[in-house]
């Protein structure tokens, strides 16, 4: 979609990443949070799986590092340079 009318959708695909940044962090705030209620109030309270959900936190982290790393090389360095 980017390449089609690369003029058109430049400001777009930078927003675009931006949102799939603050996806990721709130999906992994919310993993947390829940993650740590399990760890504070027991399995009782919060009946969060634990296996899943530190899955999701290592792969959530991942594509968040990913993401960043990408904005990074794509829009701030290219300003700096």
């Amino acid at each position: 979609m980017y390449y089609a009318w690369p003029g058109l959708f430049l400001a777009l695909k930078m927003h675009v990443t931006r949102m799939q940044i603050a996806q990721h962090a709130t999906v992994l705030s919310c993993i947390g949070l829940a993650l740590y209620y399990r760890q504070r109030d027991g399995p009782e309270a919060c009946d969060a799986p634990l296996v899943p959900y530190g899955l999701s936190l290592l792969g959530y982290a991942f594509f968040l590092f990913a993401f960043m790393r990408f904005y990074w090389r794509e829009y701030v360095a290219k300003k700096r340079a």
